[in-house]
């Protein structure tokens, strides 16, 4: 150590600095450290009742009950409490409800009965995985399953109209655009070469 300074701390960071200046980001990976940056608006919809659920909620409470398991849509934690305790079934059986997110159906849960090596006997509950029926969350409603499947399949010709119709109104967009930046050149006497 000399004056106030650990001479081989200081040159481990001269080091690291000029890694991060040369390799760029794999430089964070080199003491196998992370951090998240987070800020208080993070929140998407609960798949359940539409309620914020913000990013935090989603991380810290990460099991099979908080999240559909279909799209990973995060749930509110009543919600999950909710989906925990409605799972706890003795037969096999539909359980919670439709995705808001996806529209995905309820969960089939497949419930097995076995012995264990006392005799007992004991249940083993498998959470079913569940599969999109859209990706629209405007088409998911309150209303049976049927409804949002026949609602999708009814929508599919419309958008695949608004896509065109969308990317019709970006390339005039960009074409303004275009426009104007010719323009510019053209007034501060900067020639427009091809």
């Amino acid at each position: 150590m000399q004056g106030h300074f650990h001479l081989p701390s200081m040159g481990c960071a001269i080091t690291d600095c000029k890694e991060a200046l040369l390799h760029g980001p794999s430089q964070h990976f080199k003491y196998m450290t992370g951090a998240y940056v987070v800020a208080a608006t993070q929140v998407s919809p609960c798949s359940d009742c539409l309620a914020p659920v913000h990013v935090l909620q989603g991380i810290m409470i990460a099991n099979a009950y908080a999240e559909c398991t279909a799209c990973h849509a995060k749930r509110c934690i009543p919600c999950s409490d909710a989906y925990a305790k409605a799972v706890r079934v003795s037969e096999s059986q539909r359980v919670g409800k439709r995705c808001r997110i996806c529209g995905a159906e309820p969960a089939w849960i497949e419930v097995t009965k076995a012995f264990d090596h006392n005799g007992d006997e004991m249940m083993q509950i498998h959470l079913g995985e569940r599969t999109p029926t859209q990706t629209d969350s405007n088409l998911v409603s309150d209303g049976p399953v049927s409804h949002a499947v026949s609602a999708a399949s009814a929508s599919k010709g419309n958008k695949k109209k608004s896509k065109a119709e969308k990317q019709e109104r970006k390339v005039a967009e960009i074409s303004e655009q275009l426009r104007s930046i010719e323009k510019g050149l053209e007034e501060a006497g900067l020639p427009l070469t091809s």
